[in-house]
């Protein structure tokens, strides 16, 4: 069985997001009734020289109800690990630790530099489909994204391949897009919240 990597889309300007959420092919592709709908705060830090985006790196808070998570994403990939935070405020400006990351002989001076560079409020949606015998997720991040001095709306659409065929994932893409206008993403959302200055 094949993996597809994660196709990353955006709503286009004309469309809505409640027009997704209506979507005739996504309500038939939809395994459960409802999809899952959660509040995220997504907190992004570095040093002020950029030390960490320098080194391929993406330090995040994400939080969510009760769940906190320290996420370390590589920007040229999609490799991440998450690490539950149980001892800072729910703020959005504690730091996370950087315990087990590799960051060479700066790593004190890197960790004690650490400052928020960007912040992203989402309404997050997931929904999980069976299409052509494939199961697939599609994650709707709705809200904003406040980062080097800006604020952007943030509208991606994320498709994800379970399992099964993965010609599937392009597939429910390009039928989505017939009812729904799409475009395609070229960045992540941490790759928009650490690299641009």
């Amino acid at each position: 069985m094949s993996f597809a990597e994660p196709l990353l889309l955006a709503l286009d300007p004309s469309a809505s997001a409640e027009a997704l959420r209506r979507s005739p092919v996504l309500l038939a592709a939809s395994v459960r009734r409802r999809p899952v709908t959660r509040t995220v705060r997504l907190s992004f830090f570095d040093t002020p020289a950029g030390d960490l985006a320098r080194r391929g790196l993406a330090l995040g808070l994400y939080e969510s109800g009760r769940r906190r998570l320290r996420i370390v994403r590589r920007l040229d990939g999609y490799a991440a690990a998450a690490v539950p935070v149980h001892d800072q405020p729910a703020d959005g400006t504690s730091v996370p630790g950087l315990a087990g990351l590799d960051l060479g002989p700066d790593a004190d001076a890197i960790a004690a530099a650490l400052r928020p560079v960007a912040e992203a409020r989402l309404r997050r949606t997931v929904w999980t489909l069976a299409y052509l015998s494939a199961h697939l997720l599609l994650v709707l991040d709705d809200g904003d994204l406040a980062a080097h001095g800006r604020c952007e709306p943030v509208r991606d659409v994320t498709l994800l391949h379970q399992s099964g065929p993965a010609d599937a994932l392009e597939d429910f893409a390009r039928t989505l897009a017939a009812s729904v206008p799409l475009v395609p993403r070229t960045q992540r959302l941490e790759q928009r919240a650490c690299t641009a200055g």
